[in-house]
């Protein structure tokens, strides 16, 4: 590792940090940016010596106004962290009171929320605020009541695919939890687990400084588990040291429904999606069949009630069908001239400002993906183009809207059919 490197960056951020408030920067934007540096630097060096942003951050620590009002909950949590150093113990319990009364609870555990002063241009997001809250505690070697509830919540927020939804996302909590082991020594662990469903034994597995990351899994089918009764689901610990050993585990339920029964979902976005030929210039007839090789184009309508940020869009195509990339040399240039109906006069007036430009587009062999940073209340329209390659009945997985760090706002369209003859 180049120690030059980070000595020069940490030069930079110094000089900048003290050059003050940039000319069009709000004091907001300003004392939010000065806590998150000083956070990445006392991470290069002790904050003993630098007495200007020492000085900085117990001028910030003081202004209750702020704290109270302005301060984003990333911000409160980072400068909350900082102050686990050496900083006058007054000071430090101010703050650090401030933050755990804005802890939530709900049926998942305890976390916090973003609120009105989000810096969603940082990536905030519930997880990633939460997390941060648990590497204050751990910092802070705190005995809160809460640590286990705030624990819970965020393994709770784990998605399927093992990953808390996003790259920030992920990246905050595997650091929280990596300073949270080493505080309550879970790594060395050694303890034997037996995982018992109805009485019966389903496997028991050895925890210990070797396998301490390993995972025991067991997948049973439904059919193997009592209908209409209660389901009881039993561990057995033997430890074999004197350490706490804790464990943690997760159940999941997984069912699918016909393609047709999927409905449309309206959660914060809605949007729509159908197929017409491409002489269709008004859209005025859906199409949920074609033939061997015709064009089709893929026409999207989404409804943005109030502004989103980090917005994605994916959409899964039949398998009977490619998608056209125009900017491929070898597909048909004539699309592009279909496409210019859209320079008609009464669809400009129409539909221009309803446009959606993507910031980022993918067109994959199964799917169209765009993303936008930044999408303000109104509705936009979209369209791609498909080309029909073979025969058959093929399921048509719903598109969907959301914002990339905040899931639970989306929409969808509903599942189907289309069938090419």
């Amino acid at each position: 590792m180049n120690q030059s490197k980070f000595k020069l960056a940490a030069d930079y951020l110094r000089t900048e940090i003290s050059k003050g408030k940039w000319q069009y920067e709000s004091e907001f934007d300003y004392k939010n940016r000065l806590i998150l540096a000083t956070f990445t630097l006392s991470k290069l060096s002790d904050l003993k010596s630098d007495l200007f942003l020492r000085g900085q951050v117990i001028k910030i620590a003081n202004d209750i106004s702020f704290l109270n009002d302005q301060v984003s909950m990333s911000a409160l949590a980072y400068l909350a962290i900082i102050l686990t150093g050496d900083f006058d113990k007054n000071l430090q319990q101010k703050v650090f009171k401030n933050l755990d009364n804005r802890i939530n609870i709900d049926a998942r555990g305890a976390f916090l929320e973003p609120g009105k002063n989000s810096l969603w241009y940082y990536y905030e997001t519930p997880i990633k605020d939460t997390a941060l809250y648990l590497k204050f505690l751990t910092t802070s070697k705190s005995s809160n009541p809460m640590t286990e509830k705030v624990l819970r919540w965020i393994l709770n927020s784990r998605q399927k695919d093992g990953a808390w939804g996003s790259t920030n996302n992920t990246i905050t909590v595997i650091d929280a939890l990596t300073d949270f082991l080493k505080w309550k020594r879970e790594t060395e662990s050694d303890f034997d687990l037996e995982l018992l469903i109805n009485s019966a034994s389903q496997g028991s597995f050895r925890f210990n400084k070797e396998t301490i990351l390993n995972q025991f899994n067991r997948e049973l089918a439904l059919d193997s588990l009592k209908f209409n009764e209660n389901n009881i689901l039993h561990f057995s610990k033997t430890d074999n040291n004197k350490l706490p050993n804790a464990y943690y585990y997760d159940m999941a339920l997984k069912y699918y429904l016909p393609i047709d029964q999927i409905p449309s979902r309206d959660e914060g976005f809605s949007i729509s999606r159908e197929f017409y030929k491409t002489d269709d210039k008004g859209n005025k007839n859906p199409l949920k069949e074609a033939k061997v090789g015709d064009v089709l184009r893929v026409h999207w309508q989404i409804t943005v009630p109030k502004s989103g940020n980090f917005v994605m869009v994916e959409d899964f195509i039949p398998a009977g069908m490619e998608i056209v990339n125009l900017e491929l040399a070898t597909e048909q240039k004539s699309l592009l001239l279909e496409d210019e109906y859209k320079k008609d006069r009464e669809y400009w007036k129409a539909h221009f400002d309803r446009s959606l430009y993507p910031d980022f587009q993918e067109l994959h062999d199964d799917r169209a993906f765009v993303f936008k940073n930044n999408l303000a209340p109104g509705v936009y329209e979209f369209d791609y183009y498909v080309r029909v390659l073979t025969k058959g009945t093929f399921n048509h997985l719903p598109a969907q809207v959301s914002e990339m760090y905040f899931p639970e706002n989306f929409g969808r369209t509903a599942g189907g059919y289309f069938e090419i003859k």
